[in-house]
């Protein structure tokens, strides 16, 4: 005898279908959020001016005289003597 009858996997795949669905509308957002936000970013805008609109980057890569800050969801920023040069938005 079964275990666990047919009703029970559909159950459970539906579960793990549901929470992976969550999962891709939180990366959603977070890359709509943070899309948002690089576009309040100016050109020459100083490190911690990106910062209080972009929050702390997940990763700083320095290649002097620029730095690239990078982000969870796709952005990246340069600065470029310690003022904004450039960015991708995710």
């Amino acid at each position: 005898m079964e275990p666990f009858g047919w009703f029970f996997y559909v159950m459970i795949g539906s579960l793990l279908l549901a929470g992976a669905w969550k999962c891709i509308e939180a990366s959603i957002e977070l890359k709509e959020d943070l899309r948002r936000k690089c576009r309040l970013l100016k050109l020459d805008m100083s490190e911690s001016q990106v910062k209080s609109t972009l929050g702390e980057p997940s990763k700083v890569e320095m290649q002097a005289p620029m730095c690239h800050w990078k982000y969870p969801g796709g952005a990246t920023v340069t600065f470029t003597n310690g003022k904004l040069t450039g960015w991708n938005e995710p």
